[in-house]
Order: structure tokens, then C-alpha cells, then sequence
């Protein structure tokens, strides 16, 4: 199945399904802000001394965490970190991928996640942090 890149009403949809989950993949800090409500956090990117660095374990630690067939949506700020990682987990073998255009923030084309009314929580659920999920991946 390719990647299937999806709206608000869309992602509302498949959240309403038991087997779906959704993993923020901005960084720990953008998602200690808040994030969507009942989201896992692991990160596509790391803040770095000059910008972004890619998350080298990225793949590592979403396979430690979810089989690759389980229904994943990937959301990040406003598209474009969640569509390469999106990009990254169908390379590893994943088949149920669905990218969020809008994000969280949002933007003109695609409205986010919170322009469009979805619940915000500052606390994740708990093993649903990126420390949490971290540890499970590397024990």
C-alpha cells in the first residue's frame, strides 16, 4: 500500500478505529508545547547547534515499538517532517502509513490539527513519550 496522504476529517476517521495510532514525530520540546491528545512522540529530528539533525535511530525505535503492520498516521508541525518519515517507515516495510498534511500548527493549504479543533494535551499519556519509548527501544 503507498502512503496515503490525509486531512483532518480523514485523520479523525482512522483515529476512531482501534488499530490505529498516531506518532508525532516533531521533536520532545514542540511536543512538550502539545501535541494531540492521545499521541506518541518519536522524534524524526533532533534540534541540533545549527538546525535539524535527522534521528538516526527513527526506524529502529518505531519497529521496536509497532509491527509493521500496524495503521500508522504520522503527524509533525505543518507536513513536511511527517511525510519523510512517513517515506522512511514504507522503505523499512511498513504497509499501512497515512501522512498528516496539516500537522499540528497547520498551514494555509492544509489547517492543523489545532485550526481544526482536535483536543490539546501538554502531558502525554503515559508510555507515550518519547523518554518512555526511547527506553522500551533500546531494552
Amino acid at each position: 500500500m503507498a502512503i496515503e496522504r490525509i486531512r483532518y476529517d480523514r485523520l479523525v476517521e482512522l483515529l476512531g478505529e482501534p488499530d490505529t495510532v498516531l506518532v508525532d514525530v516533531r521533536t520532545v520540546e514542540e511536543f512538550s508545547e502539545g501535541h494531540p491528545e492521545g499521541a506518541y512522540n518519536i522524534p524524526y529530528a533532533h534540534r541540533g547547534p545549527f538546525g535539524m539533525v535527522p534521528n538516526p535511530d527513527f526506524a529502529r525505535e518505531v519497529a521496536a515499538i509497532f509491527d509493521k503492520e500496524t495503521r500508522i498516521v504520522l503527524s509533525c508541525k505543518s507536513g513536511g517532517r511527517s511525510s519523510h518519515a512517513a517515506n522512511i517507515l514504507h522503505a523499512a516495510g511498513y504497509r499501512s502509513l497515512f501522512d498528516y498534511a496539516g500537522g499540528f500548527s497547520g498551514s494555509a493549504e492544509d489547517p492543523g490539527w489545532v485550526q481544526s479543533g482536535g483536543k490539546v494535551a501538554k502531558t502525554p499519556m503515559p508510555g507515550r513519550s518519547y523518554e518512555e519509548l526511547k527506553r522500551r527501544a533500546e531494552g
